[in-house]
């Protein structure tokens, strides 16, 4: 099982929990951290198998989303046209 999350200033960590082979114990791996480069406060993250969506506020408060490709090597974003 994999388990996505991110702290409100952006740093995004995706890790795998599986169980011992006792099946007491929980093992937690750390698969990959990345930080957002346009929201700069996390409201919302949405994940399946090909995507995550990382939606929040970007400077002077705006609403912005980033959408990350999801690969074995990791993510990377999805370049869009911007109003910066």
């Amino acid at each position: 099982m994999t388990l996505i999350f991110s702290t409100l200033l952006g740093k995004t960590t995706q890790c795998r929990i599986d169980r011992d082979e006792d099946e007491r114990h929980l093992n937690l791996e750390n698969m990959w951290t990345k930080e957002t480069e346009k929201v700069q406060k996390v409201n919302a993250l949405v994940a399946n198998d090909r995507r995550i969506n990382i939606g929040g506020l970007g400077k002077g408060g705006k609403g912005v989303i980033e959408i990350w490709n999801r690969n074995n090597a990791g993510v990377t974003r999805i370049p869009y046209p911007t109003n910066d």
